[in-house]
């Protein structure tokens, strides 16, 4: 669907984010190509087939991380951004989790789970979609 629509709307804005004082402006195009290589890199990773915890503030980071997981790298695990530590460990036990995709509010959080897990911090999702584009 998320194909379809960049093919048809192209370089019109989706969403727009706010950073501080500025809102930078996502459209279709850049969203596909952005879903497509970030969804590669976390293949690259290792993380096919693997259930990925997703805790973070709504936002682009956010959205493009749970496209890239659920168009073919594996299953998102939704996770409320005020999850306590030890309910957070407990849920990443129980679904057998391999990886955490997080914004770095969530960053404390987040090291209450086993150093098993692979962690991507919001923060570093620019370099792994350049990596994925390079793939």
């Amino acid at each position: 669907m998320y194909h379809a629509a960049a093919v048809l709307y192209g370089e019109k804005p989706l969403f727009l984010q706010r950073r501080g004082e500025t809102c930078e402006t996502y459209s279709y195009r850049r969203f596909e190509k952005e879903v497509d290589a970030l969804g590669t890199a976390l293949f690259a990773h290792g993380l096919d087939g693997g259930r990925i915890l997703l805790l973070g503030e709504n936002g682009y980071e956010w959205t493009l991380s749970y496209m890239a997981v659920i168009c073919g790298v594996g299953t998102v695990v939704p996770v409320d951004p005020n999850t306590d530590a030890a309910t957070l460990a407990a849920l990443a036990a129980h679904c057998e989790a391999t990886a955490v995709i997080h914004s770095a509010k969530a960053g404390k959080t987040v090291q209450s789970l086993p150093a098993s897990l692979k962690r991507i911090c919001f923060e570093e999702l620019p370099a792994r979609i350049e990596e994925g584009t390079l793939h």
